[in-house]
C-alpha cells in the first residue's frame, strides 16, 4: 500500500484525486445513494417539525377512530338488536 502512494505521489497524484478514485472504485451506485440520504434527511427534517408532527398525530386520530368503528361495528349492531 506504502508503495503504490509513493508510485502515485511521484506521478503527480495527490491524496485527494487517490480518495476519489477508491471510493468511485467501491460503489458505483454512489450518486443514488447519496440522493437516497439527502431525501432521507429532508424526510426526517419534515416529520420532526411542527408541520410533521401534527400531520401525524392528525393521522393516527383518524385511522384510530377508523379502525375502532370497523372493530366495535358489529358488536354495536349486536347490542342495538337486543
Amino acid at each position: 500500500m506504502e508503495n503504490e502512494f509513493v508510485d502515485r505521489a511521484s506521478e503527480g497524484e495527490t491524496q485527494e484525486d487517490q480518495n476519489v478514485e477508491e471510493t468511485s472504485a467501491v460503489s458505483p451506485h454512489w450518486p443514488c445513494a447519496l440522493a437516497f440520504c439527502r431525501g432521507l434527511r429532508t424526510f426526517v427534517a419534515f416529520v420532526i417539525s411542527r408541520v410533521g408532527l401534527m400531520a401525524i398525530v392528525v393521522g393516527y386520530c383518524l385511522l384510530g377512530g377508523i379502525m375502532f368503528e370497523k372493530l366495535e361495528s358489529h358488536n354495536e349492531l349486536q347490542v342495538n338488536c337486543e
